[in-house]
């Protein structure tokens, strides 16, 4: 059985539509790829999970975040 979690980052969706413009900056600025991600990013982690690439993973949890978590 392979059972595997993406656990993202800050991603440029509606969820973040209560965060103020200036606090998007300072995140985007704080993280090394120096963006937010974007819906795409999270859609590729997910579709690696969903392939042959992935298959001797399991109990794994992606995290596709630009580094911020690094950074901190």
């Amino acid at each position: 059985m392979l059972i595997n979690a993406i656990a993202p980052g800050f991603i440029e969706t509606p969820m973040l539509g209560s965060i103020s413009a200036d606090t998007k900056r300072l995140v985007a600025a704080q993280t090394p790829l120096n963006r937010l991600g974007e819906p795409a990013d999270i859609a590729a982690a997910a579709l690696f999970l969903a392939g042959p690439g992935s298959a001797f993973m399991t109990g794994q949890t992606l995290s596709p975040n630009g580094g911020i978590y690094m950074s901190q």
